[in-house]
């Protein structure tokens, strides 16, 4: 009797542990996801913030070794054009009469007061992720990434999509934008067809 007893509890005991670890293994996963998230959240914010303000400063990361120390500043994560990281840099103006006046678009000066998109730099999986701001044409950039007066003032897939609503741009102002993305590691177990878990962050100087 006292046997069948203990298989009896040894069965219920089994049967508890499984039930107990439908709700445990999930909640701890998905603590464990949300540490590392957290954590390249702070890293992706360091990154941008530090890319903004070196670009703001002037640093052309068009050039190698400017490319690297971005590439140095990301480091841990696949900075690469088949990678799994993306940092895209873009300086933004906004378009004001004395501009259109200036190259001689006074009257077909479309993008008049509009934000629009000067220079445009990424450097990483292009693919991975695209600008809050819009992606112009590589056809309207320099090896620099720079974007003539006579392209900015006139096109309209130039123009940056829905930055008026973060910051006012004053005549000659421009703002430096850094977008980073770096994914979670080591948990693409999600699946799906976008790519893994990620934190994206922006920095305007």
């Amino acid at each position: 009797m006292e046997r069948r007893r203990k298989t009896n509890q040894r069965g219920n005991a089994l049967v508890e542990f499984a039930l107990v670890s439908i709700v445990i293994i999930p909640l701890m996963l998905g603590t464990l996801f949300l540490g590392f998230a957290m954590g390249n959240n702070i890293q992706a914010v360091q990154i941008s913030r530090d890319l903004a303000h070196m670009y703001a400063r002037g640093v052309d990361f068009s050039a190698a070794e400017s490319s690297s120390i971005a590439a140095k500043l990301a480091q841990g994560y696949n900075i690469s054009s088949n990678g799994n990281s993306v940092l895209i840099l873009t300086q933004i103006i906004k378009v004001y009469q004395a501009d259109c006046d200036a190259a001689g678009f006074s009257g077909q000066c479309s993008n008049l007061d509009q934000n629009v998109i000067v220079n445009r730099l990424v450097i990483g999986n292009v693919a991975i992720k695209q600008s809050d701001f819009g992606t112009p044409s590589s056809f309207y950039m320099d090896q620099k990434g720079n974007v003539s007066a006579a392209n900015y003032l006139t096109r309209s897939d130039l123009r940056a999509t829905g930055f008026s609503n973060l910051i006012s741009q004053g005549q000659g102002s421009i703002a430096h934008v850094a977008e980073v993305f770096v994914p979670v590691p080591n948990f693409n177990f999600y699946g799906g067809t976008n790519g893994p878990p990620g934190v994206f962050s922006r920095s305007i100087f």
